[in-house]
Order: C-alpha cells, then sequence, then structure tokens
C-alpha cells in the first residue's frame, strides 16, 4: 500500500511491475489471504469457475496428444511438449512464428544450467475467451506435424 507521485513515464513502468506482483504474488501471501477472499470479493466464485472452465477445456482439448498438463492454477497451465530431443525454448518460438501461439518456456523461470523445466512451457488462459483457448489448444495438438516433429 502506498502512493506515487512521478512523471508519466516512470508511472508507466510502475504499473508493469505491479502487475507483475499481483499476478504472480508469493504462495505464503496466497495461503495466508485465501480464507479471507471470499468476503472481500463477491465475484470470486464466479471468476473461479470461468478459469476452471477454460482449464478443462485446454486440458480435454490436449488429452491424448502426448502433451502433458502437468499443473494449473488460476491464470496459467504448465505443459511439457512430446518432442523428443527438442528444447522447449525452440518449440515455444516454432509455435510462435509457424502456429500463431505464444507460450513462455519454463527454461526461461529456471536456475541457469538447470535442464529439469527445458521441455514445460507456461501458457495463460485468463486473458482469452473459451472458443480461442480451444483454438490454440487445438493448434498446440496438432503442432507437431506444422513443425516437422512427427
Amino acid at each position: 500500500l502506498g502512493a506515487l507521485i512521478a512523471d508519466r513515464s516512470v508511472i508507466d513502468e510502475v504499473e508493469k511491475i505491479l502487475d507483475c506482483m499481483q499476478i504472480c504474488p508469493a504462495r505464503p501471501l496466497q495461503l495466508a489471504l485465501a480464507p479471507l477472499l471470499p468476503s472481500l470479493r463477491q465475484d470470486l466464485a464466479e471468476q473461479s469457475a470461468k478459469f476452471s472452465k477454460r482449464h478443462d477445456i485446454f486440458r480435454d482439448t490436449l488429452q491424448g496428444s502426448g502433451w502433458e498438463v502437468g499443473a494449473s492454477g488460476a491464470y496459467f497451465a504448465i505443459i511439457k511438449h512430446p518432442f523428443k530431443d527438442v528444447p522447449g525454448v525452440e518449440v515455444c518460438k516454432r509455435l510462435a512464428s509457424q502456429c500463431g501461439v505464444v507460450l513462455l518456456p519454463l527454461a526461461n523461470f529456471a536456475p541457469p544450467g538447470d535442464s529439469a523445466w527445458d521441455n514445460w512451457m507456461r501458457v495463460s488462459v485468463a486473458n482469452v475467451g473459451e472458443e480461442k483457448l480451444r483454438e490454440a489448444a487445438t493448434r498446440i495438438r496438432e503442432s507437431g506435424k506444422v513443425l516437422g516433429y512427427e
């Protein structure tokens, strides 16, 4: 909590930082505040149901494709690609350029030298409607053919 008076260019940059902090709060803080949320936001159940439905759509569309949904939360799902010996960073670049789907490689979030996350990616389900999400998941599902990995 606080206030800031600054030039518009500084405010724009601060807003980016605040957006990241609000989208990705620390896990202990999330756990501590979870019991209070229903009383603070009456639409919480509605939002939760909306995001749960989007996760279901995404997971159901990918099912049986070889892509693994490892985890999912309110805004993001973590998925693993099925392509042997292909770095996730390369898959993400090619998905963006050839399939029109933007994912973030989890290698970007891992410590240097930690290869455990090389095949994992993060996808947002929060900022897209159900039909667009289904279309994106279908493109991901069929990407092996498009990218020449199958």
